[in-house]
């Protein structure tokens, strides 16, 4: 039997991304309100593991406020049928005719479109990919966030840290496909097929090599670590209360 999401309750994490944006910070005895959340969550920054607790906690608003602002729209793909079926016919080599003439042969140069497809489209990517990491750099929590892990690639000996963190948090935001928009398969014609950008797992490829792989999964395990405190921290306060 299928669930209707629009009819469960907001998740604990979504409560809190609304407390952080509440004006109404009034303590009720008798109702938890918005600053119930907010002293469960600084609670959650303190004790073991301070540090990852603290950016786990800044991951979640960074994802709150990444998830209440538009988007860049991205082109489509267009499909390489529809791609070759727009280009113009050309000269493509000669036959003889019926009575020994040349007759030219006309058709698309398919080799040539599917290269100048190929490289507009990494164009498209590359574009897009700026225009997330520019919004990114926009959220009002990414002060935070960019200062704990600068100091981790720093201590970790990464190689040009600026660009690991930033293209980290980019992909830690956005980390779909882009090619299939998520989906792991691309319309090719009347088929449908495995994209051929993430081999079908959805998941666009984390950039900066060995150091963006490690620093997304510590990214991850620090979010992680945070809820986990939190929703144990909630539980606590209005046990005692």
């Amino acid at each position: 039997m299928a669930i209707n999401t629009e009819t469960l309750p907001p998740s604990l994490e979504e409560r809190y991304g609304a407390a952080a944006g509440s004006s109404n910070l009034r303590l009720d005895e008798n109702r938890r309100g918005a600053v119930n959340l907010l002293i469960a969550a600084g609670v959650a920054a303190r004790g073991e593991q301070k540090g990852s607790r603290v950016l786990g906690g800044a991951l979640q608003r960074l994802l709150t406020e990444w998830e209440q602002v538009a988007k860049p729209q991205r082109m489509p793909a267009m499909s390489f049928k529809a791609w070759i079926d727009a280009l113009p016919l050309i000269k493509v080599g000669e036959r003889e005719g019926r009575d020994g003439e040349i007759v030219p042969i006309m058709g698309r140069d398919k080799e040539g479109a599917r290269r100048k497809r190929d490289e507009q489209q990494k164009q498209s990517e590359l574009m897009y990919g700026k225009e997330l990491m520019l919004l990114a750099q926009k959220l009002p929590s990414r002060f935070l966030v960019r200062e704990i892990l600068f100091a981790v690639a720093v201590q970790w000996g990464c190689e040009e840290p600026e660009e690991v963190v930033a293209a980290a948090i980019a992909h830690w935001l956005a980390s779909k496909c882009q090619n299939c928009q998520g989906t792991g398969s691309v319309q090719a014609g009347d088929k449908i097929r495995t994209c051929d950008k993430c081999h079908g797992s959805t998941q666009a490829r984390v950039p900066g090599g060995d150091a963006g792989h490690r620093m997304v999964d510590y990214m991850d395990l620090c979010r992680v670590t945070w809820l986990g405190a939190f929703k144990q921290s909630y539980r606590e306060i209005h046990k005692t209360a």
